[in-house]
């Protein structure tokens, strides 16, 4: 008897434990959402005055002043008094002559004295200048050279003209040279055929 009560508590008491453990384990019961109240529209009021359209400002004419004429002045002529020409009558002019142009006289060629120095041999170099041909005293077999000195031109020219003459060089013009060879012994005067006052002479002997 004690042991069926036993096992009736102890049924009873499992199946209270296991309602416990089931209700712990449902979950709670969500709430309703509440719903929030909306506040009522307000209407905005109309305006009750509608704006008039502004009439736009009415364009004003200016009026430009005309331009004024202004008459120019009228230029009165001036007249210039008519120039006077007077005519100034030239003095004749009185010829004047034309002084006669003086001839100037050729320059007078100095004569050289004849040569007293002693014979020269081998080649002898001879200067034209100053207008003035030198006398020269050599040996045969002697040749002599002259060089024109002046600005002037020159010639070395023997007087001998029978049958031809002993030489003759051609004009000489500033610093050019003739020479000739004295074969025999002499006495060769010679001049210058540009200045024939140009004197001098040439002594040749053995």
């Amino acid at each position: 008897m004690l042991f069926r009560k036993w096992r009736l508590w102890t049924t009873a008491a499992l199946v209270m434990g296991t309602l416990i453990v089931v209700a712990c384990a449902a979950p709670a019961p969500t709430p309703p959402p509440t719903q929030t109240p909306l506040p009522p529209a307000t209407s905005t009021p109309l305006s009750t005055s509608v704006p008039r359209p502004t009439a736009a400002p009415t364009a004003t004419a200016t009026v430009a002043p005309s331009p004024t004429s202004t008459v120019a002045p009228t230029a009165t002529a001036t007249s210039q008094p008519a120039a006077t020409a007077t005519a100034t009558v030239a003095p004749s002019s009185t010829p004047t002559r034309t002084p006669t142009a003086t001839l100037t006289p050729a320059p007078t060629a100095t004569v050289a004295p004849a040569a007293t120095a002693t014979p020269q041999t081998g080649n002898v170099s001879s200067a034209i200048q100053n207008f003035t041909l030198e006398n020269l005293a050599i040996r045969v077999g002697t040749t002599v050279t002259w060089t024109n000195r002046d600005n002037d031109p020159h010639t070395t020219t023997s007087v001998t003209s029978t049958p031809t003459r002993v030489w003759d060089s051609p004009f000489l013009q500033t610093n050019q040279s003739f020479s000739f060879t004295f074969a025999q012994a002499g006495t060769f005067p010679y001049f210058c055929q540009v200045h024939p006052d140009m004197r001098a002479t040439v002594t040749v002997t053995q």
